[in-house]
């Protein structure tokens, strides 16, 4: 039996919740994932957070990078570089959730991919940031405890990531 997916494939350059749980999506649904990680991994690979603090390695890391191949690649130098670029070009599908100055230093910005000739590029807007504080606003699910040293007000927990899985 072939799955909805089978055949597509995946490059995700992409770290902590949203993106990574829509590619856990993807692959559950018969895409080929290919997860790329700087050489220290996923920050959210590490974290801990009190509820899960008592299982070893962090499951809510593992469920959102479930059946996906995975790469360590040095986005900083040039030959990293060109890895994921070729790995682009044989994609189907470009998730990611670098904002663009990073996007575009790393050659992985929609201009570069379309270049390239790479199929799809989707992350976020190009003047936006998808990160759990603008995720959180624009959802309007803000639990605002106490403003920063600018005067804006922050959330208490990485709620924006959490409702952001559920829509992806």
């Amino acid at each position: 039996m072939t799955s909805p997916l089978d055949g597509i494939r995946v490059l995700e350059v992409a770290s902590w919740i949203a993106v990574p749980a829509a590619g856990a999506l993807m692959a559950d649904l018969g895409a080929t994932v290919i997860k790329v990680e700087s050489g220290n991994g996923d920050a959210w690979r590490a974290a801990s957070r009190r509820a899960v603090a008592t299982f070893p390695g962090n499951p809510g890391f593992q469920l959102d990078n479930r059946g996906k191949r995975g790469i360590a690649v040095n986005l900083n130098h040039p030959e990293g570089q060109k890895v994921v670029r070729h790995l682009a070009e044989t994609a189907d599908v470009f998730t990611t959730n670098l904002v663009l100055g990073r996007r575009q230093r790393y050659g992985v910005s929609y201009e570069a991919l379309a270049a390239a000739d790479a199929t799809a590029a989707l992350g976020p807007p190009d003047d936006g940031v998808a990160a759990d504080p603008s995720i959180t606003a624009d959802i309007g699910t803000s639990r605002a405890r106490r403003a920063n040293r600018d005067g804006q007000l922050t959330a208490d927990e990485a709620c924006g990531d959490e409702r952001g899985n559920g829509h992806a």
